[in-house]
């Protein structure tokens, strides 16, 4: 069992913010933000005085002790779409913002092999190398998400250890330094593979379970809170502010063709 000391009672809130894709208004997708509205919610955070922080402050506010002076926010991607560095970077950059991106190693360049299993072209494609590089310059850390976006719990032990490990050894010889985080794809996983994560040198894992940041049991169970398309201004208010009680998601199960 992953094990860090929990700290967060001594904490403002803290949230950790899940997006998966910033696109042009016309791409109407439910895990798409078109830009004009992300471009209001980074200026909604501004205007309501959080503290945008990066995912590393944030370990060591949770688990280390260190503290923060006001309710804070990490803005996190999942996937590492080309439509990251085309749409969201821009505002970011914008905004002096820092960020995290969660990449499909074994995908980089590529296009999005495991959206064509759905009903979807698959066509989407992944950040290249050279982007990634670009990018982790301008403040955005770079985290893994498997080598092909696989389903965890469903794989042997070894095929995970696979997956999780060479998605850490890939994206560290794209960038040439540790990477600490992970992101479970769809969101699931098990005792076994969270303890993989652990295993395989992450310091972290992030979940889709909602909630404050503040309720994670160990450094590999963070909780986020999903944006998506139809999340207006008062939709994206109510999860920052007010959505804030522990919700775990099935570790196990069915997946939804369309959740990245």
């Amino acid at each position: 069992m992953p094990k860090g000391k929990q700290l967060s009672h001594l904490l403002p809130n803290l949230s950790v913010l899940l997006y998966h894709r910033v696109c042009e208004a016309r791409v109407r997708r439910p895990h798409a933000v078109d830009i004009d509205k992300f471009r209001s919610q980074m200026h909604w955070l501004r205007w309501s005085g959080h503290q945008v922080i990066s995912l590393k402050q944030a370990y060591a506010a949770l688990f280390k002790g260190v503290s923060l002076p006001t309710r804070s926010v990490v803005i996190s991607f999942d996937d590492g779409f080309q439509d990251f560095y085309d749409y969201a970077f821009p505002v970011l950059q914008e905004f002096g913002y820092p960020s995290i991106v969660y990449v499909v190693a074994g995908l980089i360049g590529q296009p999005a092999k495991w959206l064509a299993e759905g009903d979807r072209a698959g066509d989407e494609t992944i950040m290249s190398a050279e982007i990634l590089r670009i990018i982790h310059k301008g403040q955005v850390e770079i985290g893994a998400h498997t080598m092909s976006h696989a389903v965890l719990p469903k794989l042997s032990a070894t095929q995970q250890a696979e997956e999780i490990g060479n998605s850490k050894r890939v994206l560290e010889e794209v960038l040439g330094e540790a990477i600490e985080s992970f992101a479970y794809p769809y969101g699931v996983y098990n005792p076994g593979v969270r303890d993989a994560v652990a295993a395989a040198g992450f310091k972290t894992g992030l979940t889709v379970n909602r909630g404050l940041a503040n309720l994670a049991p160990n450094p590999y169970e963070i909780p986020r809170k999903a944006i998506s398309w139809g999340d207006n201004c008062l939709g994206f208010f109510h999860k920052l502010l007010l959505d804030n009680k522990l919700k775990r998601r099935p570790k196990e199960g069915l997946i939804n063709s369309h959740h990245y």
